[in-house]
């Protein structure tokens, strides 16, 4: 169920807007400023992005229900949310433990000749702003610097973008295709 601030309400949270988490207060003068100072925390600490404004918005629902209603304007699934979100999640965690090293472009050019022809090559339709903005530099990051094909994406099988795990030495061990299931052209073991 999605929430969103009720439509023309001129009240407020007791004290302004604001959310805590982990023992931080974020504060705003509205509630965007605190949806994205959140956003920006959990980006670089690392934490799973989530949605942040539906967490702030859950937190409203419970301390101040004449605050917030439910969003019937927006679909409560989206087809590529889902990846999306395993994206976001795979390089938060990767970011929390990277990589000690990886290979080289040269031995990764098998890889990506596999990769950029498979099936489960899917395109997230990502932005170079906000938090997807984020998320792409510290995919950049953890790849360090190293140019990687246009054409690599996000591995849906695998639920691994593919410009960082066909640099992983042993990106099986980053997967998280179901146990046991194997694609047949696929390199990773």
């Amino acid at each position: 169920m999605k929430l969103k601030i009720k439509a023309n309400s001129m009240r407020e949270p007791p004290g302004g807007h604001h959310f805590t988490e982990s023992g931080v207060t974020f504060t705003g003068d509205k509630f965007e400023e605190v949806v994205n100072k959140l956003t920006l925390f959990r980006i670089n600490n690392g934490v799973a992005l989530g949605m942040p404004a539906q967490d702030i918005l859950m937190r409203y629902a419970k301390k101040w229900p004449y605050l917030v209603e439910r969003d019937f304007s927006v679909e409560e699934t989206k087809p590529d949310t889902n990846l999306r979100e395993r994206w976001s999640k795979w390089i938060a965690k990767l970011w929390s433990k990277p990589p000690k090293s990886l290979i080289s472009a040269k031995e990764a050019k098998p890889r990506w000749d596999i990769c950029k022809d498979c099936k489960f090559n899917v395109d997230l339709d990502v932005s170079d702003s906000g938090e997807d903005g984020q998320i792409k530099r510290r995919s950049f990051l953890l790849r360090r610097g190293q140019d990687v094909p246009d054409s690599l994406n996000f591995c849906s099988f695998h639920g691994m973008p593919l410009d960082v795990g066909c640099l992983l030495e042993n990106p099986g061990d980053f997967s998280s295709a179901p146990p046991g299931e194997k694609y047949e052209k696929c390199w990773v073991k």
